[in-house]
């Protein structure tokens, strides 16, 4: 039995005491705590000569917010309350608000005293304490005895579910959360311990540990079940590997073709065991598909090498013996950064094949999705990367990761050194040889066909990781999940012989054009605040309006008694009273407007400086995008004198084609833009988020799409910069409308914030100095037949300095070529050297007009009329 919890003024309370079962020494067995909520600081304990064990004690009062009030139980001695002072309130989350209440109580404790002939344990309280109660840090032994009952109710119960009060495999109607023992038993670290601790005493916790002769049988029967999965079983410990894969699924795979990928995943077994994962990409299934896996009992380059050992001797049958055939039918690998994977591939390799002269770190290639998801880590870190120049880091990193050569690869490392130096560390870790071989171009490490082959994440094996957490269920014993996942294997492997059969495993419905229809329903949850909804327009109200006044009204105040006089006096007297306190009302409502008007003119100011801080750096970018282009051109000019062949203008086309990751375009568009096919290169396709129109752009201009908002950020500074001449272009109201869809940054974008088809291709073509072509195809569904328009927009307010008057070639001023179908805009690419002799369409009708009726400059119009013609 406990004390009671919280004493406070001067008290005695006795509780008797019992022993512990099975021992014999009594002074020892007597059950008993001294906790009583308040937190206590031991003075002195005396064992007296009867048995009797005294304990004095005082209170360390408590902690206590300044600001929300909130009490915490102190630390429990005084050095470590005043370092406990020092830190931030957990409740209101503000510094320096920590205060120590003392408090001078003192409480003795009497161990063994015998009373009536029963062993009794006294308390005498003195004082009154200068403080509230807190959260205790201990419970009392009648609580823990009802926890205790609780958790051998029902074993299996996990900690989460007793905290919730019921569970899938135990519901409780109502529910009976452990909470409601005690109220502040809410702590799940807390839950998990008790529970442990009960089921530990009670021999009741279950090891998911099995014999070897378990394990021995168990692997018999799995052998049984699936003849041939099973490649190696080492399972003694350091390095234990066990390997296996399906042999229909292996027989299928194809290594010349596609490189494999290789993973971990760590939360398959139970604690210490690892499943290693290598799938293939498999044209019939059209998807990612295991190969191989293996279990794992360490992530060191011992335990990869034995794994990666296991999958070359079973693929012997693939890669043969001699360089030839290895380097012809093995792809290569790509992993994550992981050193002792990559050392144990190594190991694997040259034990494997100790005659071969092909270096193994020619076959690995990085992860390019954990290099770009490590730069996000990084550029959100504002004490590495400050805000505001996030987009130079990246234009940095994209650099290091583009660069053909030494000389570029090193300049954009340089440029983050001296820009960013607290990012020394993760520079230091990515410019490694053994990692940068792996994944910088310019390192020149990766075989030629890996280098260039389109898969470069690790992707596919992330898409198995979300397939077992569906099928296995975690922290099993090894030999149930083993089971779990030899029938995924098997599923695969069923699905490929399908497949063989002639029959299809995937939906393969079509797609329609036709959009779903929707029901359109209004929210509920926003409150009557118009006209409409706030007044009944039948109804006229007569607040504010005067009362008529008769000549009787003087009349009858004289006929009124003196104690009707006197009543009305006071009467007249209390309106003054309340007129002049609504006077003092609004003298106070005026002076807070004024202080709140001046709050916002210095938000106001405060976000103009903001915006001119970004004007500036949009600026300062914009010069770093010139003279990128500038140093692009040369570099382009020396390529073109030193390499005029056709071969090499189709390599550099090729090679274009797949870093933009480019689609076919259609015939029937060729024809109805009026292109030769010779011309262009291809079709990019943006993501379809409501930007499209910017990040087709964005492609064009900085050969990545997710940089639209720095496209969208120019064009408004130049609608800001051109204020008068756009208000007259666009209407104010049509202005104003433009400003909002520029300054729009959500993720997603409605039809509200789309790029339009004629005023957004005029501030492009102004911002970039560069002339927008968009062509427009729209559908009759009367006669089933596309008809195609074409347009050209030219900058209004710039030169045309790029073009010589002798030399009529438009160098950096190549064209925007957009396509917009149905409600999507798509990138249509032009081969540089074709960029000369293609016929575009007629300009922008209204161009002419303005820019004659203004005074500004034709260069443009006199440059491109001849080059268009009419649709």
């Amino acid at each position: 039995m406990s004390f009671p919890q919280f004493p406070n003024g001067d008290q005695v309370y006795t509780i008797p005491l019992s022993y512990k079962e099975g021992e014999n020494n009594e002074r020892n067995q007597l059950v008993y705590d001294l906790f009583v909520g308040w937190q206590l600081h031991q003075i002195s304990d005396d064992k007296g000569k009867h048995g009797v064990h005294t304990f004095y004690r005082r209170c360390l009062g408590a902690v206590t917010c300044t600001k929300c009030n909130t009490l915490f139980r102190p630390k429990s001695s005084n050095k470590r309350i005043n370092e406990q002072v020092t830190k931030h309130c957990t409740s209101c989350l503000l510094p320096s608000t920590l205060k120590h209440v003392p408090c001078d109580c003192r409480i003795t404790f009497y161990i063994g005293k015998l009373k009536d002939g029963v062993m009794v344990g006294e308390m005498k309280h003195r004082g009154t304490h200068t403080h509230g109660e807190f959260i205790p840090l201990h419970f009392t032994m009648e609580t823990l005895d009802k926890v205790e009952e609780r958790v051998l109710e029902f074993p299996g119960e996990k900690s989460y579910a007793l905290k919730i009060g019921t569970s899938a495999i135990r519901v409780q109607k109502p529910s009976r959360p452990i909470s409601s023992i005690d109220k502040n038993l809410r702590n799940i670290g807390t839950i998990k311990r008790l529970r442990r601790n009960y089921l530990t005493k009670n021999d009741q916790l279950t090891s998911t540990q099995a014999s070897f002769e378990t394990i021995h049988s168990e692997f018999k029967e799995l052998q049984k079940e699936f003849p041939g999965y099973l490649k190696a079983s080492n399972i003694v410990p350091s390095p234990m590997c066990i390997t296996f894969g399906a042999p229909g699924i292996m027989y299928h795979a194809d290594f010349k073709t596609n490189p494999m990928l290789t993973d971990v995943t760590y939360s398959c077994f139970t604690k210490d065991y690892y499943l290693c994962t290598t799938n293939i990409y498999f044209e019939a299934l059209g998807k990612f598909a295991v190969v191989f896996q293996g279990v794992l009992d360490g992530l060191s380059k011992d335990d990869f090498k034995a794994y990666f050992l296991s999958f070359f001797t079973s693929f012997d049958f693939v890669f043969g013996s001699s360089d030839a055939d290895i380097d012809m039918n093995f792809s290569g690998l790509v992993m994550d950064y992981s050193q002792a994977q990559r050392q144990g591939f190594i190991m694997a390799f040259e034990d494997k094949f100790p005659d071969s002269n092909i270096a193994p770190q020619t076959l690995l290639k990085g992860c390019y999705y954990h290099w770009k998801q490590s730069i996000q880590r990084i550029i959100s870190n504002h004490a590495i990367v400050p805000p505001g120049r996030d987009v130079d880091f990246i234009d940095y990193t994209d650099q290091m990761y583009n660069a053909a050569g030494e000389k570029s690869y090193n300049w954009a490392v340089q440029q983050i050194r001296n820009d960013y130096p607290n990012a020394k560390k993760w520079l230091d870790w990515w410019t490694r040889d053994e990692i940068a071989g792996m994944i910088f171009k310019s390192k020149g490490w990766l075989k030629d066909e890996l280098h260039n082959h389109p898969c470069r994440t690790s992707n596919g094996v992330e898409a198995l990781h979300r397939d077992l957490y569906r099928i296995v269920e975690k922290k099993k014993p090894l030999i149930e999940t083993l089971h779990q996942i030899f029938s995924y294997l098997r599923s695969s492997e069923l699905d490929l012989e399908f497949i063989d059969a002639g029959g299809r495993v995937d939906y393969n419905r079509k797609k329609t054009g036709k959009q779903r229809q929707m029901k359109k329903f209004f929210s509920d949850g926003r409150a009557p605040d118009t006209t409409k909804t706030l007044l009944d327009h039948g109804f006229k109200s007569n607040a504010g309006r005067k009362k008529k006044m008769n000549n009787e009204g003087e009349e009858n105040y004289k006929s009124k008694s003196k104690d009707e006089q006197k009543a009305t006096i006071e009467e007249e007297n209390e309106k003054k009273i309340e007129v002049e306190n609504e006077k003092k009302i609004e003298v106070e409502n005026e002076k807070k407007i004024g202080e709140e008007n001046a709050k916002k003119v210095a938000e106001e100011n405060a976000k103009k400086n903001a915006a001119e801080e970004r004007r500036r750096r949009a600026e300062k970018h914009a010069g770093r995008i010139e003279e990128n282009k500038k140093r692009t051109k040369q570099e382009s000019k020396k390529r073109r004198l030193n390499d005029s062949s056709n071969f090499s203008r189709e390599m550099h086309n090729a090679q274009m084609f797949r870093r933009l990751v480019l689609i076919a375009i259609t015939p029937d568009i060729l024809t109805g833009c009026q292109l030769n096919a010779n011309d262009v290169l291809g079709l990019y396709n943006p993501k379809g988020d409501g930007h499209c129109g910017w990040r087709a752009s964005s492609v064009l201009l900085y050969n990545n799409e997710e940089h639209y908002n720095i496209v969208k950020e120019l064009m408004r500074h130049t609608l800001l910069a051109h204020k008068e001449h756009y208000e007259r272009m666009f209407r104010k109201d049509g202005y104003e409308e433009k400003l909002a869809i520029l300054s729009h940054t959500g993720r997603i974008a409605d039809q509200r914030f789309w790029f339009d088809v004629l005023d957004c291709p005029r501030l492009l073509a102004e911002t970039y100095n560069r002339p927008v072509i968009l062509y427009m195809v729209s559908y009759d569904p009367n006669i089933k037949n596309k008809s195609f328009n074409g347009v050209t927009f030219l900058p209004i307010f710039s030169e045309c300095r790029q073009c010589d008057s002798n030399d009529k070639n438009v160098g950096n001023s190549a064209p925007i070529v957009l396509f917009l179908n149905g409600n999507h805009f798509q990138l249509i690419v032009i081969k540089d050297e074709a960029i000369d002799r293609v016929i575009w369409p007629d300009v922008f009708p209204g161009h002419e007009n303005f820019v004659t009726k203004h005074g500004l400059t034709t260069s443009w119009l006199d440059f491109y009329r001849p080059r268009c013609l009419k649709f």
